[in-house]
């Protein structure tokens, strides 16, 4: 199979075969598409895992696990995460002591 390569395309190539670290230009081709199939593997489990998440999220919804909020539990709710994060700020140690 010939490929052709744009100018900018052969120039890499040629760079990567300039370092030493490949012999021949399919070899640079050859990492190349390795890793384009990982990078393809991992969108499709961060895919697949996205849609779990959001199928468990819409069975919670349809089972009314889940809580609604108004301008008075939202303003609650707010304060327990500030009042939260300060006494987990206060827990841990200061710069410079054990």
């Amino acid at each position: 199979m010939n490929v052709p390569l744009t100018p900018e395309m052969e120039k890499v190539v040629n760079e990567k075969l300039s370092s030493g670290r490949y012999q021949t230009a399919a070899q640079v081709l050859a990492e190349a598409l390795r890793v384009l199939q990982e990078r393809d593997a991992d969108q499709e489990r961060k895919l697949a895992d996205l849609r779990r998440d959001l199928q468990h999220a819409t069975d919670q919804l349809e089972r009314g696990e889940y809580w609604e909020y108004d301008a008075d539990t939202i303003k609650q709710l707010g304060e327990e995460v500030k009042t939260a994060g300060i006494e987990g700020l206060a827990k841990e140690p200061k710069p410079g002591t054990r």
